[in-house]
């Protein structure tokens, strides 16, 4: 997904030169664009993350954000993630320690065990962050209903565009109510999806996590969803069978709810973009709502 425009003022190599002048020769390989922003790695050891917000003073506060995450990330998660090298807030860049290997979704899961436990062991530390800790720097997040109807309005726009088979099938999806909130908020890194999980290059485990930018308060079914969605119901379960203590009993449940609403929205933003990972999407969402309906 690509969002925001790009900013045509923007210049790696003179952001790079700025914030670390040793550098000012390495080489610039683009690594990828999200909703807000670049990333291009820098030699082999460093990542440049470039804002495209056009207004400086967004792009300053989003920057003093990411780097208090990531400072945050790195006090209470076991699992490695960027450390910040440089910053230059008014342009929104942050030079930051690169992350070597290839991320899940382009390396697979090869010993399922070992990354369920390992994926286990990240979720148990998100949920033990103090949430005072995070305090300012992340929202709660929006009640389930409220995304259901976010969802249900952008699927209307896309469905005429997929087949009948699979509009039925969401369709009874968003015809279903929401779950109920989470009686417990946690600290969320809300994007645990294959593009932020860094792989051994064997695939036998997860080595590091990235892009805290999406980090709220909410369920920690958020932080099984994509798991759910990317790499597939049995990942879930295996990594649910790991948590201790032991979850509630409707975590999967919400889990799954959370991973087929991503699902949806993720097919209905490809289809009405045209984008050529619409198949990839659609065949995720429909193994979530294979395993829902046989639970359900």
């Amino acid at each position: 997904m690509v969002g925001r425009a790009r900013r045509a003022d923007l210049d790696p190599r003179a952001l790079v030169a700025g914030l670390a002048p040793a550098l000012a020769d390495a080489p610039l390989r683009e690594l990828g664009e999200g909703f807000d922003n670049l990333a291009w790695a820098v030699g082999d050891r460093f990542c440049l993350r470039v804002s495209k917000d056009p207004d400086p003073g967004g792009r300053r506060r989003a920057v003093e954000r990411d780097a208090a995450l990531l400072a945050l990330a790195a006090a209470h998660v076991r699992l490695p993630t960027n450390e910040v090298v440089a910053a230059n807030a008014d342009e929104g860049a942050l030079l930051l320690t690169l992350l070597a290997g290839p991320t899940a979704d382009l390396v697979r899961p090869t010993d399922a065990g070992r990354v369920a436990t390992t994926l286990a062991r990240l979720v148990s530390d998100l949920a033990a962050v103090p949430l005072d800790a995070a305090a300012g720097l992340v929202v709660r997040d929006r009640p389930p209903a409220a995304w259901l109807a976010d969802t249900a309005a952008e699927w209307s726009v896309a469905a005429p565009l997929l087949p009948t088979g699979e509009r039925e099938a969401v369709d009874r999806f968003l015809a279903r109510p929401a779950p109920e909130e989470s009686a417990r908020l946690v600290f969320s890194h809300n994007d645990l999806g294959d593009e932020h999980l860094v792989m051994a290059p064997d695939g036998r485990d997860v080595l590091g996590v990235i892009d805290w930018s999406d980090a709220l308060l909410g369920d920690r079914a958020r932080d099984l969803a994509l798991v759910a969605l990317d790499l597939g119901p049995p990942m879930l379960d295996l990594v649910l069978a790991r948590l201790a203590p032991a979850p509630d009993p409707a975590l999967r449940e919400r889990a799954l709810w959370f991973a087929a609403r991503a699902g949806v929205e993720g097919v209905a933003y490809r289809a009405t973009h045209a984008r050529p990972s619409l198949p990839v999407a659609r065949a995720a969402l429909g193994r979530v709502l294979a395993a829902r309906d046989r639970t359900a």
